[in-house]
Parts: C-alpha cells; sequence; structure tokens
C-alpha cells in the first residue's frame, strides 16, 4: 500500500512539474524578448488551442465515458484515433490558412497544423491510457507538451533564433511521434481483443456539452485577442495583459492535473455523491486557496518585476485584480467533472456560456468608451467579474439541489 501512495504522490508531482514547465516557458520568452514577443507567442498559441479544441469537442472525455460504461475496446479505439488525426491534419491546413497570418513565407502556415495535429493525437491517446492506470506511467507521459514546449522555446531563445512558427512544428512532431509510439504499445497490448463499431449515439451523447465546454474555455482567450486585435492593441499591450491573466491561467491548469483522474473515477460510479455534501465540500478547498493567495498580495509587485522585469509593471494592479478570481475559478473547475458524470452537464455548459459571453460583452463595452483607462486593468477587471457570474449563475440554478437538503434535515 505504502509503493501505491508513493507512485500516486510522485504521479501529482510530475504533473505539476508539468504547469510549472509551461509558465516557465512564457516567463522565459518575457523576460528575453520582452511583453511584444509574449503577445506574438499567445496570439499563436491561443489559435492553436482553440483550433486543438474544436477539433477535440470533447472526444477524450467522451472516449473514458464509452470505455469505462459501454466495454468499448482500447484496440479498436487506437485505430478510430489515427483515422481522426489524418482528418485533423487536413482540415487543420485551410483554417490556418484563412485565420492566421504572418510576415513570411506562406509554407511557414504549415507548421501550425502540425502542432495541432501533435497536441490533438497526443489528448486522445493520454485519454486511452488513462482507462488503463492513473499512476505515475500517466503522470509522466502527461507532461509531454509542457516539457516540449519549453524545450524548444528555450533552444529558440539561446541556440537558434527563428520564430514561434518554427517552435510549434517541433513541438507538434515530437509530441505526434510519442503519441504514436504509446498507440502502438496499446494496439499490440489488446490485440486479442475484437474489432468494434464505434458507439457514435453513446460518444455524441456525451460528447456535445464537452464540445461545447471546451470551445468556450479555449475561445475566450482567441476573442479576446481578436477583439483586441480590432481595436489596435498592441502585442505589448498583449504580453502585459497575458501577465496579468497568468494566475487565472495557473490554477486552471493545476486544477487540471486533478480534474482528468476525478472525471475517470467518478465516471465509474453508479451513484454520484449528492451536490450540497459535494459543493459543501469543494467550498472550503476554494476558499482555502483564495486565502492563500490574498496572503500573496504584498509580495506580488517585487516578484513581478523581478521574474518579468520593469516593462511589466502596468501589469501588477491587474494582477491584483484576478486574484480576487481564485474563489470562483477553483470552485468552477473542480465542480466541472462532477457535474459532467453526475448528469449535469448542461449546467456546466451553460456555467462556461455565461463567463464568455460576459467576457465579450464587457470587453467590447470598455473598449468601446475610449482609452480612459488602462486597458490591461479592463481586461483583467472583464475576467474576473466572467468568472464570479459564471459561479453565481451555477450555484443559483442549483440552488434546491445544494441547500434545500441541509433545510430538510433540520
Amino acid at each position: 500500500m505504502s509503493k501505491i501512495v508513493i507512485r500516486s504522490k510522485l504521479g501529482l508531482f510530475v504533473q505539476l512539474l508539468g504547469v510549472t514547465f509551461s509558465y516557465i516557458s512564457i516567463l522565459l520568452i518575457a523576460r528575453f524578448e520582452g511583453p511584444a514577443a509574449q503577445g506574438t507567442f499567445i496570439t499563436i498559441k491561443s489559435f492553436v488551442d482553440t483550433v486543438y479544441a474544436l477539433f477535440m469537442a470533447g472526444l477524450p472525455q467522451a472516449l473514458i465515458l464509452v470505455i469505462n460504461r459501454k466495454h468499448f475496446n482500447i484496440r479498436t479505439a487506437t485505430l478510430y484515433v489515427e483515422l481522426y488525426c489524418i482528418i485533423i491534419f487536413l482540415l487543420a491546413i485551410p483554417i490556418t490558412w484563412k485565420f492566421m497570418r504572418f510576415a513570411g513565407p506562406d509554407h511557414v502556415l504549415l507548421f501550425i497544423p502540425a502542432g495541432i495535429v501533435g497536441m490533438s493525437s497526443f489528448a486522445l491517446t493520454r485519454s486511452l491510457l488513462l482507462t488503463r492506470t492513473d499512476g505515475l506511467s500517466f503522470s509522466l507521459f502527461t507532461v509531454g507538451p509542457q516539457s516540449l514546449i519549453l524545450l524548444f522555446v528555450v533552444f529558440h531563445l539561446f541556440i537558434s533564433k527563428s520564430d514561434y512558427l518554427h517552435v510549434y512544428l517541433y513541438f507538434g512532431l515530437s509530441l505526434l511521434l510519442i503519441a504514436q509510439t504509446v498507440l502502438l504499445l496499446l494496439y499490440c497490448s489488446t490485440r486479442e481483443d475484437p474489432l468494434m463499431r464505434l458507439p457514435f449515439r453513446d460518444l455524441f451523447s456525451e460528447n456535445l456539452h464537452s464540445f461545447a465546454q471546451a470551445i468556450f474555455y479555449n475561445g475566450q482567450l482567441f476573442l479576446t485577442l481578436k477583439i483586441l486585435a480590432a481595436y489596435s492593441v498592441q502585442p505589448d499591450d498583449i504580453g502585459k495583459i497575458s501577465t496579468a491573466v497568468l494566475p487565472l491561467l495557473v490554477l486552471h491548469a493545476l486544477i487540471g492535473i486533478v480534474a482528468p483522474i476525478l472525471y475517470n473515477q467518478w465516471s465509474r460510479q453508479e451513484e454520484p455523491t449528492h451536490m450540497s455534501k459535494m459543493v459543501r465540500y469543494l467550498m472550503r478547498v476554494a476558499l482555502v486557496v483564495q486565502g492563500l493567495v490574498i496572503f500573496t498580495f504584498p509580495i506580488v509587485r517585487p516578484v513581478t518585476l523581478t521574474v518579468f522585469g520593469g516593462a511589466y509593471g502596468e501589469a501588477v494592479p491587474a494582477i491584483y485584480v484576478v486574484l480576487f478570481a481564485a474563489f470562483p475559478v477553483v470552485l468552477t473547475r473542480l465542480l466541472s467533472p462532477y457535474l459532467q458524470t453526475s448528469g449535469r452537464a448542461a449546467l456546466n455548459t451553460a456555467s462556461c456560456f455565461v463567463r464568455i459571453v460576459t467576457v465579450i460583452v464587457l470587453l467590447l463595452t470598455t473598449l468601446g468608451l475610449g482609452h480612459t483607462s488602462s486597458v490591461v486593468i479592463k481586461l483583467a477587471l472583464v475576467w474576473g467579474i466572467g468568472e464570479w457570474l459564471a459561479l453565481i449563475f451555477l450555484l443559483v440554478a442549483q440552488s434546491n439541489d445544494i441547500f434545500a437538503p441541509r433545510l430538510t434535515r433540520s
């Protein structure tokens, strides 16, 4: 038992290390190339993440459910993953050509679809692997993207100066190679299993809400950047904005470490935990996190200026603003896998919709009023309000399930 506990803790540590690698990449770009380069990198990253989410359409979660509940076998799933990745690459090319333009030869735009298909193949393979193990080997596999992006950012900054399109080319091809190796191993280890027809109805019934949520989560940053570009906000300001909202993105990523494991475990339960009990427990967790975040306020300015540089001074007030949204971020992200597996996926989708609509409407409104204050602070306020309204909507919509049981027992 002690070995199992040790492996579990090591697995969580490895995944935490992966999240750290991801943000070290952004830190290095900000420190050595400045806000403008960071803005360019974030623009490419947000596009790749959004198109990736579009193609994933919640498929990783849906695959877990059909394997755990419908006994769809992994051997067949590996073949469908291979076929779908070919389709993704072919479709990603015209999408990239339509929505992304950079100075330089047109052929370099093909580097972005390579990144998209690499991430997609890796994510689908990760879901299949998770149904076999959620231990140390799964954790080591999971940190692949963060480790590779850090490796190639370091290569770009200190060894061979090129551009961030090349970074995504190397990143995507490396992910694809790793994913293909694991898919081959999974296929060979289950080669005795019979081939099955894909349960499309079950897959897409579980998939619709996961798809919408993934688009809302990833599309929020992409649409924000598009709106800022339409109002002629410069890459320098975009770099500062990405630094300002970094605490929310870090919290989201940290919760992303445990969310798939919770999703996998809760999807196996016949009777989900009652919502009132779950919400009360997760509220305590969120309150602890918010309290810890508030204690970091005195060091926000010196740490930001020391780590990112003096050019990021404008981002400091905005960071204070977004830190007050730690509570809704933690609570909504931890509730997400519970809602998905307890028959309340539509509620989670609606909450995500409230968040993105709030952000878009408020951002357009504040930018339309003119540049009376810093666009960085405006964006921080808008994102913070979006998080709080998404949580309030969720709690109000399920107020009977959350609060009524306690009143009944008294």
